[in-house]
C-alpha cells in the first residue's frame, strides 16, 4: 500500500512470507532521518538491525497526490541464470512460479520441490528494498536418497536389459552384430554380466549442468552374449555399458545405458 509502483510479481509478498522472514531476523532498533527538502521528493535514510546484522539503507521516496509513497518496496532477485530447466525452486517453503520474484527484507533459504536434489548454499538475506543477494554460489546436487534411487532404478534396468533377447536392446547400451553371411536366431539369445556386476552400486553420479534434473555416471559393465545361428553353430560376442543417464524429473527415475 505504500508503493508508488507495485512490484511485477508479489506472489512472496504475502503475510505468511513476511512473518517467517521476520521469525528467523527480526527487525529492530529503527531509526529514521529524513535528507533533502525537496517538494516532490526525498530520501530517507534508515537504519536498523535485521537479526543481528546492522543495515544502513537510503529508501527513496515520491509524493503523489499529496501522500509521500515508496520508490521500491521489496527486493527483486533473479534466478533464470540458474538454468534450472523443470526443477521447481521453493523460498521459504513457496514454490516460485517467477524467475524474477519480490521479496521484503528478511533472510530466506532455497530450497527444491523435490526429494532428489538438494540446495548448496542457499541462504540469503534481503537487507533493503535495494539488496542484490549474490546467488551465483548457488548450486544443485543429489541428495543421499536421490542417488539411492537412482542406483535402484539403474539396478532393475539392467535386469530388465539382460533378459531381452535382440541384438540391441533399446537404451541398454550393448549389443551385437552378426557376421557377414551369418543369419543367427536370435531368440536364442542369451546375455549375462561378465565383468563389473556390482559396478552400479558404487557409481557417482552428477547432475547435467545444461539440465539438472538429468544424471549422469560413468560406469565398466562388461556384457557377453551367446546365441546360435540358423545353422547350429554357437556363436559369442562381448559388448560394454560405459555410462548412465538418469532422468530424474518424473515420478520414478528412468535409466538408460549408452
Amino acid at each position: 500500500g505504500y508503493a508508488r509502483t507495485a512490484p511485477a510479481d508479489t506472489s512472496l509478498l504475502t503475510d505468511e512470507m513476511l512473518a517467517k522472514a521476520l521469525t528467523d531476523s527480526p527487525i529492530t532498533a529503527i531509526q529514521v532521518t529524513a535528507v533533502g527538502s525537496g517538494s516532490t521528493q526525498q530520501t530517507v535514510l534508515v537504519g536498523y538491525r535485521l537479526g543481528s546484522t546492522p543495515v544502513n539503507a537510503a529508501y527513496a521516496l515520491t509524493k503523489s497526490g499529496g501522500q509521500w509513497l515508496l520508490d521500491r518496496v521489496a527486493a527483486e532477485i533473479d534466478v533464470s541464470y540458474l538454468e534450472l530447466g523443470t526443477i521447481a525452486l521453493v523460498v521459504n517453503g513457496v514454490t516460485l512460479d517467477t524467475d524474477r520474484p519480490a521479496l521484503f527484507p528478511g533472510t530466506y533459504t532455497l530450497t527444491t520441490a523435490s526429494k532428489r536434489l538438494a540446495v548448496s548454499h542457499g541462504s540469503f538475506v534481503i537487507e533493503s528494498p535495494d539488496s542484490q543477494p549474490d546467488l551465483y554460489s548457488v548450486g544443485l546436487k543429489l541428495t543421499k536418497s536421490g542417488r539411492a534411487e537412482l542406483i535402484k532404478a539403474a539396478q532393475a534396468k539392467l535386469k530388465k536389459c539382460l533378459a531381452i533377447r535382440e541384438a540391441a536392446p533399446k537404451g541398454c547400451g550393448f549389443g551385437l552384430k552378426a557376421p557377414k553371411g551369418v543369419t543367427m536366431t536370435w531368440s536364442t539369445l542369451r546375455w549375462r554380466i561378465s565383468s563389473g556386476a556390482n559396478a552400479l552400486a558404487s557409481i557417482k553420479p552428477t547432475l547435467e549442468d545444461s539440465d539438472p534434473g538429468r544424471a549422469t555416471a560413468a560406469v565398466s559393465i562388461k556384457v557377453r552374449g551367446d546365441v546360435r545361428s540358423k545353422d547350429g553353430r554357437s556363436w559369442y560376442g562381448t559388448s560394454e555399458i560405459s555410462a548412465v543417464s538418469a532422468d530424474l524429473t518424473r515420478a520414478n527415475v528412468t535409466v538408460r545405458f549408452s
